[in-house]
């Protein structure tokens, strides 16, 4: 009898707006991969649910999490604190998963010096003008925050270089297809 395999951790990054969340639902319909969920401190939206779409939290219950070193990673975006928690993570990879981190830039960094054998993907627009519209599309957003997500993505972008792959999401069903064929070789 073999012995069982750990999975492949996995981190998706991408500016805001890129389709990093539709990636990632699209790749874990595939029984193979499962989503890590973070914990957060923003305030959930309409549809979305405790421990599926995130752990809400409070900053007090967040700053426990930091001082009992329970998150393997956190970061402030949009002056909410997001970070993955550490247990479900090495649960999930000692079990063979192959586990999706959808992050920002700079918890994914902080993951890349902590797992060297992850595999990391950046995801780029095709254009900065797609991406404003498709921040302008999701009609969530008002023009001063597109405008500064716009600004923050140019920055992000630049952070591409940290990067193992970058793909161009130009078309979902071939971004999710090339995503899946690395993943198989890795």
């Amino acid at each position: 009898m073999s012995e069982k395999k750990n999975g492949k951790l996995i981190i998706i990054s991408g500016p805001s707006g890129i389709g990093k969340t539709t990636i990632s639902d699209q790749l874990t319909k595939d029984p193979q991969f499962v989503q890590s969920v973070s914990a957060t401190t923003r305030s959930p939206r309409s549809d979305e649910k405790q421990g599926i779409d995130y752990f809400f939290v409070t900053k007090d219950e967040f700053r426990d999490l930091i001082d009992h070193e329970k998150l393997v990673e956190y970061a402030e975006y949009h002056n909410c604190f997001y970070g993955t928690p550490i247990e479900p993570l090495n649960d999930a990879l000692r079990k063979g998963m192959n586990v999706l981190l959808v992050i920002e830039v700079k918890g994914a960094l902080q993951i890349m010096k902590r797992f060297n054998d992850c595999i990391s993907f950046f995801i780029l627009p095709p254009n900065m003008e797609t991406l404003k519209e498709r921040l302008s599309f999701r009609n969530k957003n008002t023009t001063e925050e597109i405008a500064e997500r716009i600004s923050l993505a140019s920055k992000e972008i630049e952070m591409k270089v940290n990067y193992q792959h970058c793909i161009v999401n130009d078309e979902l069903e071939n971004t999710v297809f090339q995503i899946k064929e690395i993943i198989n070789k890795s």
